[in-house]
């Protein structure tokens, strides 16, 4: 979440940004919305990148819809329990 709330103060220019933490399944679902430029690319630089690959260290999953001119949405899905050896 502060990484994700770090990349919206750096480059989204937007105005307004949510957060949402449930949990569904088992697993743990953390939403965090911008109203910004949108545009984001986990293949443009390390920032992105090392979001998703802490999430799949963890067996969860990152998405992010970054439509330019819409904003973003990075979604991370996470396991809750103890994880297998």
């Amino acid at each position: 979440v502060a990484e994700s709330l770090t990349n919206v103060a750096k480059y989204a220019h937007a105005s307004a940004a949510t957060i949402a933490v449930t949990r569904t399944n088992g697993r743990l679902l953390v939403q965090i919305q911008d109203d910004g430029v949108g545009g984001a690319d986990v293949t443009q630089g390390s920032g992105l990148r090392g979001l998703a690959d802490r999430a799949e260290a963890l067996r969860g999953t990152l998405r992010i819809e970054s439509t330019a001119g819409r904003g973003t949405v990075v979604t991370a899905t996470l396991p809750l329990g103890v994880a297998d050896p």
